[in-house]
C-alpha cells in the first residue's frame, strides 16, 4: 500500500515537463520531508 503512493507520487512529479533543476531539489525536498512526515524512508 505504502509503495503504491511513493510510485503515484514518482509518476506525478514527471508531469510538469519544464521544471528547473532548483525547482526539482526544491520538490524533492518538500516530498521526502511530507513522505517522511507520514513515516516513509526517503533515502
Amino acid at each position: 500500500m505504502k509503495t503504491n503512493r511513493i510510485a503515484g507520487l514518482a509518476a506525478c512529479a514527471c508531469a510538469p515537463q519544464q521544471a528547473t533543476s532548483q525547482q526539482q531539489a526544491t520538490f524533492a525536498k518538500a516530498r521526502a520531508a511530507c513522505l517522511e512526515g507520514r513515516g516513509y524512508t526517503v533515502k
